[in-house]
């Protein structure tokens, strides 16, 4: 068994993809000013840098694991 798979592998682009997505959309109340309390901008923008360096940090792992020799012959039926 093998630690990636092409499930795994599509689940955790999509979730990074994801998480990217929530990350800007946790970002844009933040540019108008006036709208929010004064806290909740903060939060809502840490809240979104967070999740846009945990996609970041997923996609590299992701990357980094098929560099192994041992992963990357397991993935080869995946490449279109």
């Amino acid at each position: 068994m093998t630690i990636l798979t092409c499930k795994t592998m599509r689940t955790t682009v999509v979730t990074s993809a994801t998480l990217f997505i929530l990350g800007v959309l946790l970002q844009l109340p933040t540019m108008v000013t006036g709208l929010l309390h004064e806290l909740l901008p903060v939060i809502l923008s840490y809240l979104g840098l967070l999740a846009m360096l945990i996609s970041f940090v997923l996609i590299v792992m992701v990357a980094i694991l098929m560099l192994f020799p041992g992963i990357s012959i397991g993935l080869k039926p995946c490449q279109h």
